[in-house]
């Protein structure tokens, strides 16, 4: 209810900082539901009910944001989670849509996985996302089930393997 980012000390277990407020302002949210970091530090938010991605820096400082309403490659409907590969690649999954649109850094599409369905690869509302190890895995709410996509790193892509499970 307060559209903020908290962040914990995890020793402590106290809150060391709070991102955000209710607003469509750069740096502002409307429901949060996802938080991933960069490599660099920089956190990805989801940011559900302004149909956006946006990137801050730790401090909280907004950084970059894309996405609007639609049903177009780039837009979003309903972002409902966000993860960030090993090269920096950012995931939304996009409820309403049942895919998930991957992203560089800059904001830029890059690809879209899935489409709405039962079989592997297809989402019926897709709703979270974590990336781990080389693998992406994705919480299927209505298919009530997880998928896990193997990530191909482009270092394999440019030395001359083919892409690897997808």
């Amino acid at each position: 209810g307060l559209h903020q980012v908290v962040g914990f000390d995890l020793a402590s277990r106290l809150v060391k900082t709070k991102l955000g407020g209710r607003g469509a302002k750069p740096g502002q949210f409307n429901y949060p539901v996802g938080v991933a970091t960069l490599s660099n530090g920089d956190l990805v938010v989801g940011d559900f009910g302004n149909f956006r991605i946006q990137i801050l820096s730790p401090s909280g400082k907004p950084l970059k944001a894309w996405g609007a309403p639609g049903d177009r490659s780039g837009s979003f409907f309903r972002v409902k989670g966000v993860a960030v590969d090993s090269d920096d690649h950012i995931y939304g999954a996009d409820g309403a849509f049942s895919n998930i649109q991957v992203f560089n850094r800059t904001g830029q599409l890059l690809t879209i996985i899935g489409e709405p369905g039962q079989r592997k690869g297809q989402f019926n509302m897709p709703v979270g996302l974590c990336y781990k190890d080389g693998r992406l895995y994705v919480a299927d709410q209505l298919n009530q089930r997880i998928q896990v996509i193997r990530y191909a790193p482009e270092s394999d892509q440019k030395g001359g393997r083919e892409g690897g499970e997808k």
